[in-house]
């Protein structure tokens, strides 16, 4: 698949099972604050929460949070620092 099907399938999958609205920020790097601790989250990366290969970082506007994903989906905070490509 290459990237905008990825995006797509990735879309229509989370906007369904979790009712998250999707922007379409491409976004490459996360840093926040976790339980006092720094979190980087990069994708290609381990994800910081699970150790996972992280494959895409997703901004959910209805939550206003960020999605992790890859493996599984974890959650970042909104007032995270991001890094888009």
């Amino acid at each position: 698949m290459n990237e905008a099907e990825v995006w797509r399938s990735d879309y229509e999958w989370i906007s369904k099972e979790m009712g998250a609205h999707i922007t379409k920020r491409k976004i490459r790097k996360l840093s926040f604050i976790h339980d006092g601790e720094l979190m980087v989250a990069e994708v290609g990366k381990p994800n910081p929460y699970n150790g996972l290969p992280l494959r895409k970082i997703y901004q959910d506007a209805s939550r206003e949070c960020y999605l992790l994903c890859g493996g599984t989906i974890t959650i970042a905070p909104k007032d995270s620092l991001v890094e888009e490509y």
